[in-house]
């Protein structure tokens, strides 16, 4: 009998015994699977998950120690203004090292959450920002001097 199909109602067929336990089972498997490689997960539906997608952003703070703002842009299509909108979400991540400077282009990937807001990484940096470094007070002091003795002899 446990084999058979079991119809409620309208004369359905429904999942025997053993095709739930087997479910289960799966389901079980994908939960250690989970557990054992540390990532984040996104539920989709009953026993159904995905790992988290990687996302690009550019830093935009870094005033935290081993730690960085990332602004993530993304594009989406509005149906009734037919026309695409721009949205930013901001992340913190964890930037072991100290390496991220505001404007580099950066690479997160999800890991467990390290804060009550940081459950990001940065996995690398894509581009680095330039830098502005003033010019030393002894050259724009040679450069004054030399502005000065061109004027002088004309």
């Amino acid at each position: 009998m446990e084999d058979s199909l079991i119809t409620r109602g309208r004369e359905r067929p429904q999942k025997t015994v053993r095709e739930t336990i087997k479910k289960d089972i799966e389901i079980s498997d994908l939960n250690q699977n989970m557990v054992s490689e540390g990532k984040l997960w996104r539920f989709v539906g009953i026993g159904i998950a995905e790992k988290m997608k990687e996302v690009v952003g550019m830093v935009v703070s870094n005033k935290m120690q081993k730690s960085v703002v990332v602004a993530v842009d993304r594009l989406f299509h509005h149906k009734m203004f037919n026309r695409y909108i721009k949205r930013t979400s901001k992340f913190m991540a964890h930037d072991e090292n100290n390496l991220c400077n505001i404007g580099d282009r950066v690479r997160l990937d999800s890991s467990r959450p390290l804060s009550k807001r940081k459950h990001w990484v940065v996995a690398e940096i894509l581009k680095k920002a330039r830098i502005y470094v003033p010019p030393s007070a002894t050259v724009s002091e040679n450069a004054s001097s030399n502005s000065v003795r061109a004027t002088s002899t004309s």
